[in-house]
């Protein structure tokens, strides 16, 4: 059993820090290997297909919708637009609060609510026509994903140790962005399914991918309960004063750098149908492709290079150099037209925000004195933002001129990397050296 003492000078230690660590009996003895994460990103990736599957139904679900009927096709995309940005708004809001939940009372039990809350608003989702209570179970859905997103990078952030961090978190969005490649596949063919019921419940082209969303929350959920042990053992993080940890990442760029990093992504997601078919004049196959190449290049890049770039350039050269990449594919979308130079442009965009991400979420992690569960609840509320606003913002530029989107996501993807190799490095934290507690992601 590891006797490790916390140094009283680190922060959000100060009242145990002359503890010894206390683990539990029932606490599986961990290796230092990436098997002991892959259930924990098994489940993530379970989870998000159903959140892909959501993304291709919810734009044909409006005649389902009685509050639409018969309405101007204006009004119905307003709907729809609120409909989308309230689940970020959602996590947005709820992202603090849920990690410092998660400080007091351990990652696993965030992760089990985010999963079952998941499958609980997906499926009533499918069988439900209101208006307003879809708005409700929207809300609810980005809660259950604040939920299980900060639950499960918190976890992360337990096992690994300041070295391997970047390569969890670039594990972890390896899985959720495989899950949501994966998710719009079965959502499309589910999608094309005719209604096959007599009892008066419609299982038809609308309802089925919902409810298969639900089903894999849920089956993820089970998955949890049995495979997936709680992380928070030993030493607890101090809790409080709430201000402090605040008032230190207010100090520190990492969350502005992390919202920026999000808006410049979401601008290109939420812009590109419309840019690239009247820019380039893509068919919807070609546009899908582009996405395709987007999310394939960030799922499985993520895992192959953050780890053995690690090896040679630190976490913060890594993020600075993908603000750059970034900075390049928008600005070349501005520039190029022919469907196989766009696609490079995409997958250079993608390809830096491989290298942003994780890197990025492992130095908010490190910079918490061991508060991971609230400073990731901030990381989470700063990713929204950046998703919320994205979209927003670009929607309005796309529609005053048609590059101006691309070519402010690529001023301010540079502006950022400048800031970020500018910024003073942190301070180096002294951590548990335990195996029983850290995990090697690579």
């Amino acid at each position: 059993m590891c006797s490790h003492v916390r140094p009283t000078s680190q922060p959000g230690y100060a009242r145990q820090a002359t503890m010894p660590l206390r683990i539990p009996k029932s606490r599986p003895s961990y290796r230092s290997d990436f098997r002991q994460l892959a259930p924990l990103l098994g489940c993530v990736f379970i989870a998000m297909i159903g959140f892909g599957i959501a993304l291709v139904v919810l734009p044909v679900y409006t005649e389902r919708i009685h509050g639409l009927a018969g309405v101007g096709p204006g009004l119905v995309a307003f709907h729809l637009g609120v409909l989308t940005s309230v689940y970020a708004l959602a996590q947005l809001i709820a992202g603090p609060a849920v990690g410092r939940l998660g400080d007091r009372i351990g990652r696993r039990p965030l992760m089990l609510l985010g999963l079952a809350g998941a499958g609980v608003t997906q499926v009533a989702f499918a069988f439900t026509s209101s208006l307003w209570l879809l708005y409700g179970l929207r809300v609810g859905g980005g809660i259950a994903a604040s939920l299980l997103t900060v639950g499960a990078t918190a976890a992360i952030a337990d096992y690994t140790t300041e070295g391997t961090r970047a390569r969890g978190m670039a594990w972890f969005g390896t899985a959720a962005s495989l899950g949501v490649i994966a998710g719009p596949i079965l959502g499309s063919v589910l999608g094309q399914i005719g209604s096959s019921s007599s009892t008066g419940v419609r299982f038809d082209g609308y309802t089925l991918p919902f409810v298969a969303a639900g089903a894999m929350a849920l089956a993820a959920f089970a998955a949890a309960w049995f495979l997936v042990p709680e992380s928070l053992v030993g030493l607890q993080p101090d809790v409080g004063p709430r201000v402090a940890l605040w008032r230190s990442m207010a100090r520190s760029p990492l969350l502005g750098l992390v919202a920026g990093s999000q808006f410049g992504l979401a601008l290109f997601e939420g812009t590109f149908v419309l840019y690239a078919g009247g820019r380039y004049g893509f068919s919807s196959s070609q546009t899908a492709a582009a996405f395709v190449v987007c999310g394939a290049v960030m799922g499985v890049l993520q895992a192959a290079v953050v780890g053995p770039t690690g090896r040679i350039l630190s976490e913060r050269s890594q993020a600075a150099g993908g603000f750059v990449l970034m900075a390049v594919g928008l600005g070349g979308l501005t520039v190029v037209r022919s469907f196989t130079v766009v696609l490079i442009a995409v997958a250079i965009l993608a390809l830096g925000t491989a290298f942003v991400v994780p890197n990025l979420a492992a130095m908010v992690a490190t910079d918490s004195g061991g508060r991971f569960g609230e400073a990731l609840g901030l990381k989470s509320s700063a990713t929204s933002l950046g998703q919320f606003l994205g979209p927003l913002i670009g929607g309005t530029l796309l529609a005053w001129a048609q590059t101006s989107p691309y070519v402010l996501a690529a001023t301010l993807m540079l502006a950022l990397a400048t800031a970020l190799r500018r910024a003073r490095p942190r301070e180096p934290r002294i951590e548990p050296s335990s195996s029983s507690t850290a995990v090697d992601a690579g």
